[in-house]
């Protein structure tokens, strides 16, 4: 979906009761010859009657709209209407030569220059996809190279017997040369990165068609099933691992990107539940784009199984073309923070900002970077962590103003900053830090905190307090680690070995206890700083901390937070005309892992200190 607004001449669109549930259906004619114009006429149906003409037929589209101006046009009720020709190629390979094809596309079925009916329509987007009988996703017209790709990957999506490694195989060839061949694979990927894959809108069209069960690709004249391409790129990954795969990186560095990063971003989509939490869908999806910043949350709420999103299995009314972008994201983080009864929202205040927010607000603009699986396995936790021992938000958010007022609690500050864990050097230098260096499993000095061993903090630390188990079909299963006990550090000792050493000796320590611990750890440093506070806990937090940075407990909130004081300096280089800040007014870097703050030791802290929580204004 885009705000792009085709010039759509005298074309008139009869208006929609969007009460009734009322779509319009694209009906295209037949034609024998692929030569013939595109003869459509557009249909108003319900989605609410059950047993509508039509609605049991329909097929919806799934594509991207593409950015070079409209040029061909097909013809809808007598009148000639520019399309773009990735549409264009779309509905001709689609058309039956015998009888009509029933489409919901978007461009086409929805009045692009009536806004309210824009809204309104965005928010039936799941009923539609989830309701048609087909989805076809157009990938796009055929390459220089599709049409070997193509069969490739149904050669080798259909039979997992087959290798692609020579000596292994007297065949399969294509067009005289092996499968193995280095531009083949290289055609194969353009395939998994052509500009579909990265599209917000597809995300939801995908998902919802899937659970329906029927998803159609089409690259040109070629078509595959959703399955044959979780096939293929399945059977290209166990025989990389168990026979096919010697020396891939340096053998065959296309099918290297296939399955380190096109195969990952399939298995998500594909694993993607058709409702669930929204702020996990959206961090899913984060680097997906959208030539209208507003669908990268408009374009997400057809996933989420948030009440506070429904009422009567409807979307609410929500969506806003009108308002601003700032508008719009501020709308929503105050709309989540308020109707979940937490602040989990806060803890998507990663990557570089792009829009003047307040601070609470998530820029989901902001270029992150090349690893978003791991700021995921980190969310995915939240909810294994009770920083604020249960204590329920009553937040009160001042819109416009940019002001988020919360309860909470102030019991540390920065003391020191180091940079995020990246080579055996940065983990030599937070363990001197700490007083573990050189290494020794046998050091008994105690993390006050916890009364743990420094050594058992810091890898509880390091692993933000998670332990991975790996099955056999390598799924990952996480659980909190003891947080005030001493645990076994055998593999922990793996992993160092494992870190200390330098490719390729490294691959001699890597086994699946390294994989498990590294997985942990991963997940919890990246794009993180270690840092150490006045008080002597270890953790870490937002690569923008400094020392002097408040550490706080906020109401509702799952882990600690990095508040910054907004003195009268920074209000008054706003030039927002605020005048002299509060003193309890910060602005949020984002949240932090602090070892031993992270299962409610706050309401100790607060009996200790004889002090009511305080009330914090995040600007």
């Amino acid at each position: 979906m885009s705000t792009l607004a085709f010039r759509l001449r005298e074309l008139a669109y009869a208006p929609l009761h969007t009460d009734e549930g009322e779509i319009r259906l694209l009906i295209v004619e037949p034609a024998r010859s692929r030569d013939y114009a595109i003869i459509c006429r557009l249909k108003i149906c319900s989605l609410l009657l059950a047993r509508a003409k039509f609605m049991d037929d329909y097929a919806a589209l799934s594509y991207t709209w593409g950015t070079i101006p409209a040029a061909p046009s097909i013809i809808i009720d007598g009148v000639s209407v520019p399309v773009t020709p990735n549409l264009f190629a779309a509905i001709k390979h689609l058309r039956s030569k015998e009888s009509p094809l029933i489409l919901w596309i978007d461009a086409l079925c929805i009045n692009q220059r009536d806004v309210a009916e824009r809204n309104s329509q965005v928010t039936v987007m799941r009923a539609i996809y989830g309701r048609a009988s087909m989805v076809h996703v157009w990938l796009g017209d055929k390459f220089d190279g599709s049409t070997t790709a193509a069969s490739i990957i149904k050669i080798l999506g259909g039979n997992r017997d087959i290798h692609f490694k020579r000596p292994l195989e007297a065949g399969p060839n294509a067009r005289g040369k092996w499968i193995e061949t280095e531009e083949y694979w290289e055609h194969i990927v353009q395939i998994f990165t052509l500009p579909w894959w990265t599209r917000a809108w597809t995300v939801q069209e995908y998902v919802h068609g899937r659970y329906k069960g029927r998803v159609l690709f089409h690259l040109g004249p070629f078509s595959f099933e959703a399955e044959l391409l979780n096939e293929f790129l399945r059977n290209c990954a166990h025989h990389n691992n168990s026979c096919c795969g010697d020396s891939i990186h340096e053998t065959n560095r296309y099918r290297s990107i296939l399955l380190d990063k096109c195969w990952p971003s399939f298995q998500l989509l594909d694993r993607t539940p058709a409702s669930g939490d929204i702020l996990l869908q959206l961090a899913r999806f984060r680097t997906r784009d959208a030539t209208n910043p507003r669908d990268k949350l408009y374009g997400m709420l057809g996933l989420s199984n948030d009440g506070f999103f429904w009422q009567g299995g409807a979307q609410i009314d929500f969506i806003d073309y009108d308002k601003s972008i700032e508008t719009a994201y501020e709308k929503f983080a105050t709309h989540v923070s308020v109707g979940s009864r937490n602040l989990d929202i806060l803890s998507h205040l990663y990557g570089e900002r792009k829009l003047r927010l307040p601070s609470w607000v998530p820029d989901w603009t902001a270029t992150i970077s090349n690893h978003p699986e791991r700021y995921v396995n980190r969310l995915n936790n939240l909810h294994r962590y009770n920083a604020s021992a249960g204590l329920e938000p009553d937040g009160i958010v001042l819109m416009g103003a940019g002001r988020y007022y919360a309860k909470g609690f102030l019991f540390d500050v920065i003391d020191e900053v180091l940079p995020p864990l990246l080579n055996t050097q940065s983990y030599a230098d937070i363990r001197a830090a700490v007083g573990l260096y050189p290494p020794d499993m046998n050091n008994s000095t105690r993390y006050p905190p916890t009364e743990q061993t420094m050594e058992t903090a810091l890898y509880h630390t390091l692993a933000g307090g998670i332990e991975f188990d790996i099955d056999e079909e390598h799924h990952f299963f996480p659980r909190r680690l003891p947080p005030f006990s001493e645990t076994s550090l055998s593999k922990y000792g793996k992993w160092i070995t494992y870190f200390a050493s330098s490719p390729p000796d490294d691959l001699a320590f890597w086994n699946r206890d390294v994989e498990c611990v590294w997985s942990a750890i991963s997940s919890n440093v990246y794009d993180r700083a270690f840092i150490k506070t006045r008080s002597g806990c270890i953790g870490f937090a937002p690569l923008d901390s400094k020392k002097g940075d408040s550490i706080a407990i906020l109401a509702g909130g799952s882990v600690p937070y990095i508040l910054v004081p907004k003195n009268d300096s920074e209000s008054d280089a706003a030039g927002d005309g605020s005048g002299t800040a509060s003193k309890n007014e910060f602005t949020i870097r984002g949240d932090c892992y602090i070892h031993g703050i992270m299962d409610g030791e706050v309401g100790d802290m607060l009996e200790e200190a004889k002090a009511p929580l305080q009330m914090i204004v995040l600007v």
